[in-house]
């Protein structure tokens, strides 16, 4: 039987943390190496700034969902503290997987107005969708910056996620990288 939607969700989300989990490490050794890091730490710096973004990109929209304040903060942190990035994404998490719980919500439109004012009404479900997919194509940016800088980005895929050694699959995906704090 095919995993609910509620699930399947929590499944990306789970992914999604996993993924930057293993940024967030890899940033953290590229830009805070002991001595002089032999490579050009420029790149590594912009794909640090776009992990802040992400992970605050999530923290907005689950403020949108939830109606906080958070729905307000800029999407784009002044400071790109990877740290800070990685604890944002778990709280995040945690929030997001609250969430899916409540699986009659996810259908329901979600009103919200986008950082330029624009209003919208949109399905919980799709704004899950869409943080997952906002995600991965700024973590995929990450990768090409820290190959541009000479180094060897970590594995990303979600393919590699679901094929690692005692993955767990369905509802019981989530648990399989739990969320602290």
């Amino acid at each position: 039987m095919p995993p609910s939607l509620s699930d399947h969700l929590a499944s990306l989300f789970a992914y999604d943390l996993w993924a930057d989990r293993a940024l967030a490490d890899a940033l953290g050794g590229a830009l805070y190496p002991a001595g002089t890091p032999p490579f050009d730490t420029a790149p590594v710096e912009e794909a640090a700034r776009l992990f802040a973004h992400l992970t605050r990109a999530s923290e907005v929209w689950l403020g949108r969902v939830e109606g906080t304040e958070a729905a307000g903060l800029p999407v784009w942190p002044s400071d790109p503290d990877v740290p800070a990035s990685l604890a944002r994404a778990e709280r995040a998490a945690a929030g997001w997987r609250a969430l899916f719980h409540e699986t009659e919500a996810l259908g329901r439109p979600v009103a919200s107005a986008t950082s330029r004012g624009e209003r919208f009404g949109t399905a919980l479900s799709e704004i899950a969708a869409h943080v997952v997919n906002h995600g991965t194509h700024h973590r995929g940016q990450a990768v090409r910056l820290l190959r541009e800088a000479g180094l060897e980005p970590p594995v990303l895929d979600l393919i590699a996620y679901v094929r690692e050694p005692g993955r767990l699959v369905g509802a019981d995906r989530l648990a399989a990288a739990p969320v602290s704090g």
